[in-house]
């Protein structure tokens, strides 16, 4: 990680579990698995429906400020 990464947001409460291979394959059933790109925006808008899961990697969670 370099100092311009941020670090790895604690879960406290216990809102973003680790899953485990059984439920990862449960999963499977109902979606889709791809590769994304470095910068690639995987949802926006308001009325974002979709579930997403990270398999390997790291995400950052980006309120548009401008919007709000």
């Amino acid at each position: 990680m370099t100092a311009a990464e941020p670090a790895e947001t604690p879960d406290m409460y216990g809102a973003y579990p680790r899953l485990g291979e059984a439920h990862l394959t449960e999963l499977h059933r109902y979606g889709t698995r791809r590769t994304t790109r470095a910068g690639e925006v995987l949802l926006a808008g308001d009325d974002v429906q979709d579930f997403v899961v990270i398999l390997e990697g790291r995400v950052s969670v980006v309120q548009d400020r401008d919007r709000a």
